[in-house]
């Protein structure tokens, strides 16, 4: 009699089974390309040495911060978990021989094969994939959110290296003015035409100067440090005072920033596909209320029986066997339907509650960028020059004998602290736009 391959059965039974098995989230192709870009550009041969300008550090920083490469392998992790969570469970199969065979009219039995599967109810791995697909895209949107953040605390910290360098620029230039007044005030005193404290205050404000120059030298290294550890530099690395920034003053309107904040924000988004896996988990919460089935078939191997001569001598019997899961613990499944909701109203209103934090913060960041401007226009086409232009004149009359030195000495501080405050403005100016950026996801420039 022919006998039936087990090896061909079980095959047959598995293919079966796979006919079962959820699709794929129909977004799974392009995220699959987003991480095969990324990883392309993580690539070894892709890494190079960045240069100096903000640009090179912000784009040699996206391929090398560890941080950052680390929320990028949240974000695969998740998106390669996601066949696992919508498959369908490990058939189970099973094996028996049997050592003493049980004699049937037809022949004794000598061994079973048996394969069980378990089916959810309907749409429940539906349900499954979709909570993993969100998660997914959550954590990418938490990889972009890194990336915006890792970019602005790049950008602060290159504008303050910057700052750092007009100020020691700027006080040099102080220190290097006092030292030709104190030969002028030395060449006068020697000709007794001005008192020796003059010269004394000369010396005591340059002493003042050289020790906030030396200061802020020192504080090079921490801005450098900074940079390094952003772009996961060696220590041996050097890293320029940056010499010049670049104005970006776009017209920026607060309806327009509230509108991109709404569109493009990634901590927004994020808790949009938060909101949505809340809602994939209450209808598998529903699904699993409803009872799971599953089907078994079973195949013994028979020998012949001793007769030849029996009908269906040595006939391999095949049997199937049916189960369901009973959900009948109601309190359980009903408390679990009511635990998903809660946390839905409660992902609902933290997102509310980011959104309307966003957005004030976004008001109180456009006030300070517009405020930053007005300064850099005030100090920068008035105040400075005009200063300039008084000090010049205070030095002559000190020189002509019609006025103190203090008063040289009082403009030339003022004149520094208006050239600091210019300069902190246009600081300023860039790292609220930086901000501001960082608020509505893109650039504004």
């Amino acid at each position: 009699m022919t006998r039936v391959n087990p090896i061909i059965f079980l095959s047959t039974v598995l293919i079966v089974c796979l006919a079962f098995t959820s699709p794929e989230a129909s977004g799974r192709k392009d995220a699959d390309e987003r991480v095969k870009a990324i990883e392309t550009g993580f690539a070894p041969n892709h890494l190079k040495n960045p240069g100096n300008t903000l640009e090179d550090y912000l784009a040699y920083a996206a391929l090398n911060n560890p941080g950052l490469r680390a929320a990028f392998y949240q974000w695969k992790s998740q998106l390669e978990g996601i066949p696992a969570v919508s498959s369908l469970s490990n058939p189970v199969f099973s094996y028996g021989y049997f050592i003493e065979n049980v004699e049937t009219r037809v022949g004794p039995q000598n061994q079973r094969f048996s394969l069980k599967q378990k089916f959810p109810w309907f749409g429940t791995l539906g349900a499954k994939r979709d909570i993993a697909s969100e998660s997914a895209a959550r954590s990418y949107q938490r990889f972009l959110s890194k990336k915006l953040a890792l970019s602005l605390e790049i950008k602060e910290t290159y504008y303050d290296y910057y700052l750092l360098g007009r100020e020691i620029e700027i006080t040099d230039a102080s220190r290097v003015l006092l030292e030709y007044w104190e030969s002028v005030a030395r060449t006068r005193y020697k000709a007794s035409m001005h008192p020796h404290h003059d010269l004394i205050r000369i010396q005591v404000e340059m002493g003042i100067l050289e020790e906030r120059l030396s200061s802020l030298k020192d504080r090079k290294k921490i801005f450098s440090a900074r940079l390094k550890a952003s772009l996961d530099l060696p220590d041996s690395t050097i890293i320029p005072v940056p010499d010049r920034l670049i104005r970006a003053a776009p017209p920026l309107e607060i309806e327009t920033i509230k509108r991109e904040i709404a569109a493009n924000n990634p901590d927004l988004n994020a808790d949009v596909h938060l909101i949505e896996r809340e809602k994939a988990n209450f209808d598998l919460a529903r699904k699993e209320s409803y009872p799971g089935f599953t089907f078994g078939i079973d195949y013994i191997e028979t020998g012949d029986a001793i007769d030849p001569y029996m009908i269906d001598s040595g006939k391999d019997p095949w049997g199937v066997s049916f189960g369901i899961d009973l959900p009948i613990w109601f309190g359980k499944n009903s408390g679990r339907r009511k635990e998903v909701l809660a946390r839905m109203e409660m992902v609902r209103y933290d997102f509310k509650n980011r959104k309307n934090n966003l957005l004030a913060l976004a008001e109180k960041t456009l006030v300070e960028y517009r405020d930053a401007g007005r300064k850099i226009d005030l100090y920068g086409n008035d105040l400075i020059t005009k200063t300039e232009q008084l000090l010049n004149v205070t030095f002559s009359s000190y020189q002509a004998g019609e006025t103190d030195f203090l008063n040289v000495i009082s403009v030339q501080r003022r004149l520094l602290d208006l050239q600091a405050e210019f300069e902190k403005a246009r600081v300023t100016e860039a790292k609220k736009l930086a901000e501001l950026e960082l608020l509505t996801g893109r650039e504004l420039r």
